[in-house]
């Protein structure tokens, strides 16, 4: 009886989904109309962008395909900062690559506007065609990095010691990392002294010359600092570290001596960049490429957007640095 009862149940079935699904299978769904809001604000530059797209439905099942790009430019785009309001105008940008899309980058510009640290922003954006949408953020209050040996910046050949960094971190930073550059001058006969800034990457995976090598560099990680640590603990500070190896930054040292004339280099400084990220674009950044590894079974790409009705990310991030002069004769001789 129990075997009849499964054949039985198993034929109804089958001669249901036989007679009942006549509809042909169509991956793509339905088209959602929706904007797509890109911005991303920092005190690195005074010059703020915003670039708004809406969704398009591309002719085959590969979205990358579509070869006409889809720039909303009839919206009104505006970022507050308590009480006062600015607003962006439209603009174009040069594209770097055209592979894709050849024609020039819409986007709208806020001029000479530095974001401060530790403020809140709210984005605003309207269009006629396809509604409102707004997000707020507060952006990383003032970091700080601190570098337990100068000396070894300046002659990193006189021990081998890492390079080793404790870092002060705001609390409504969720994640971030440090980069490492070198500042030095070349002269060229037809230019003139050149400025030059060399970022030292954490691994060297080959190097044959300064201008062609292979290399590792820092990414945006969590923080591991409680951010409640100043009321838990007062007086404490939520400290994060990070190193450098110094094999790396001798090497690099050494592809900048091969490829100039001693008298036609001038070593300046190091110079080390924070880079704290908002919860916002910490968590656009983690969500969109948590499955970026060769070993992942995974094909989807997830998304995530805090804009209320769009898509897209209204992020932000801040920038601290701090450098550390070195003899100009670095290096020499090595």
């Amino acid at each position: 009886m129990r075997q009849l009862s499964f054949f039985t149940l198993f034929l109804v079935t089958t001669l249901l989904i036989i007679n009942g699904c006549d509809d042909a299978l169509n991956p793509k769904g339905p088209l959602d109309k929706k904007m797509a809001v890109y911005s991303i604000l920092s005190n690195k530059s005074d010059t703020q962008y915003v670039r708004i797209y809406a969704t398009y439905d591309p002719a085959g099942f590969n979205p990358l395909e579509n070869t006409s790009d889809t720039p909303i430019q009839d919206a009104t785009v505006k970022l507050s900062q308590s009480t006062t309001t600015f607003q962006f105008k439209d603009t174009t940008l040069q594209r770097q690559d055209e592979t894709r899309y050849s024609s020039r980058i819409a986007a709208y510009i806020l001029n000479a506007f530095k974001v401060q640290p530790g403020k809140l922003y709210t984005l605003s954006v309207s269009s006629p065609t396809y509604g409102q949408t707004s997000a707020t953020i507060t952006l990383p209050g003032k970091g700080s990095i601190k570098i337990a040996n100068t000396d070894l910046l300046r002659d990193p050949w006189y021990a081998e010691d890492n390079i080793e960094l404790e870092i002060t971190i705001a609390d409504i930073t969720k994640g971030f990392f440090v980069r490492f550059f070198l500042d030095y001058d070349y002269y060229d006969k037809n230019k003139g002294w050149i400025e030059q800034h060399l970022e030292i990457p954490i691994t060297l995976l080959s190097a044959g010359t300064i201008n062609d090598y292979r290399a590792t560099y820092p990414r945006l990680i969590a923080r591991t600092s409680d951010p409640l640590i100043r009321i838990i603990q007062p007086g404490k500070e939520p400290r994060e570290t990070a190193s450098f190896f110094n094999n790396v930054y001798r090497r690099m040292i050494k592809l900048v001596r091969a490829a100039h004339h001693p008298d036609d280099l001038r070593m300046k400084r190091v110079v080390f960049q924070l880079i704290q990220a908002e919860p916002q674009l910490y968590n656009y950044y983690s969500i969109v490429s948590g499955f970026q590894d060769a070993s992942s079974i995974r094909i989807d790409k997830p998304d995530y957007t805090n804009l209320n009705g769009a898509l897209g990310l209204f992020g932000g991030y801040t920038q601290d640095t701090v450098s550390v002069s070195v003899p100009d004769t670095l290096g020499f001789g090595k």
